[in-house]
């Protein structure tokens, strides 16, 4: 799926939202499976309120690919 995306360290470009904060990153493997890593910045937490094992909404886009039509 991200084969020819991938960057420095296998991540993958990607823009992400939670809630109204929106910004471009990179998600990382995980060594022991096949899950992908995003680390989310302080900012973006205390922005958006967000709580140590509260749930949330992520909306995550991969970079570099073009959409379907």
């Amino acid at each position: 799926m991200t084969t020819g995306l991938k960057a420095g360290f296998g991540s993958v470009k990607v823009e992400a939202q939670v809630g109204t904060t929106i910004w471009k990153t990179s998600i990382f493997p995980q060594a022991s499976s096949s899950a992908y890593i995003l680390p989310i910045k302080k900012e973006v937490r205390k922005a958006q309120s967000l709580e140590l094992e509260k749930p949330f909404r992520l909306k995550l886009k991969i970079l570099g690919i073009e959409p379907r039509h």
